[in-house]
């Protein structure tokens, strides 16, 4: 049969293929599947195949491959792990390099998305995550940077989100 092998020469029976094996050669002992590879010869799968991109395995003699977990990915076949996607990034298929997020935007490591600045703060300079704008300082929603109060105006509240926080000095 073609999931089986002849364990010893000139033997009338044969064994079936374990799952994890190279099993091509039905006169010959199946070799292992590598890590970032797998078979399934009850699926007829005999011979060894590479973990697709958002896949991977990190064990040798393996019947399938693990899908990458939320916020990881691997671009690569034959994958042996994850990685976990970059702060800054987003991640939104397991199979596809991470995306840098748009300015105004932010990701920590691991996101699958990248999150709008809210207003009153300003995205980190390694688009990371968010800072508050200080007293005196204000930014509508999606900002890179915080505005300064123009000379004369004052604002005594942290997170303004217009420059209507600005107050004439007195």
């Amino acid at each position: 049969l073609q999931n089986e092998y002849q364990q010893e020469q000139n033997k009338p029976s044969c064994t079936v293929c374990p799952p994890g094996t190279n099993c091509t050669n039905s006169r010959s002992q199946p070799q292992l599947c590598p890590a970032g590879q797998f078979s399934n010869p009850a699926a007829q799968q005999l011979a060894c195949t590479v973990c697709s991109p958002g896949t991977m395995q990190a064990a040798k003699a393996q019947s399938s491959c693990q899908p990458c977990d939320v916020g990881d990915y691997t671009t690569g076949q034959g994958s042996t792990a994850c990685q976990q996607c970059l702060a800054g990034h987003s991640c939104a298929t397991a199979s596809a390099a991470p995306l840098v997020c748009d300015p105004g935007y932010f990701a920590s490591a691991g996101e699958t998305r990248c999150t709008r600045a809210s207003a009153g703060s300003a995205t980190l300079a390694d688009q990371s995550g968010e800072a508050v704008c200080p007293a005196g300082w204000f930014a509508p929603a999606g900002s890179v940077t915080c505005n300064r109060c123009e000379k004369g105006f004052y604002s005594v509240a942290t997170k303004a989100s217009g420059v209507e926080a600005c107050l004439p000095e007195i």
